[in-house]
């Protein structure tokens, strides 16, 4: 088991989606640098809210701690963008940062995940969690997605997607790339 390291930063985002009016809307936020949230965006008449999620710090270093959670009531539409590819430093003192990210989704919902760009440095040591939990709804999910030509450069890099339905778990993704340098050291 890993010890938990002192957190540099805690990065916190809190948001709760539910229709209105015949639009989808962000009624809650709760934003904690370095994460933040765009304002619900629409296209043309489409009901589903468009909203980028942003981390306004230059990457995550050792660590740090970031912490999403999303939770969408019964009809709601939401579409999630990551802003930038989301940077992870190289860990000088070989304690890890870590991203938690928990949805939960109510019948009749649509979410729309798109990749969650990643850069992991040499020397970084990351570890991520995506936990969904699911009504009865339509999703469409899209993964992590490592940058090519930086995944095998990397110290230590986890990830793991959880899928809850009816609370029974299925593993939907688990992708974890360590390099072998990183054990030498």
């Amino acid at each position: 088991m890993l010890n938990q390291p002192k957190i540099n930063h805690f990065g916190k985002l809190e948001m709760a989606f539910e229709p209105r009016r015949g639009y989808t809307r962000l009624v809650h936020v709760y934003q904690q640098p370095p994460l933040k949230a765009s304002r619900e965006l629409y296209e043309g008449s489409d009901p589903t809210a468009t909203v980028f999620l942003m981390e306004s710090s230059g990457g995550m270093v050792a660590g740090d701690r970031n912490e999403i959670d999303v939770k969408l009531a019964p009809e709601s539409r939401v579409r999630l963008k990551q802003q930038s590819a989301l940077k992870i430093y190289p860990s000088h003192t070989g304690d890890h940062c870590t991203q938690a990210i928990t949805v939960e989704i109510a019948s009749e919902s649509r979410l729309f995940c798109f990749p969650v760009f990643t850069v992991p440095f040499a020397g970084g040591f990351f570890l991520a969690s995506t936990i969904f939990y699911l009504a009865v709804c339509w999703i469409l999910l899209c993964g992590a997605v490592v940058a090519p030509g930086f995944a095998f450069l990397c110290g230590v890099f986890c990830s793991l997607d959880l899928l809850f339905l009816f609370l029974v778990s299925v593993v939907l993704n688990f992708v974890s790339f360590v390099s072998l340098d990183f054990f030498v050291q």
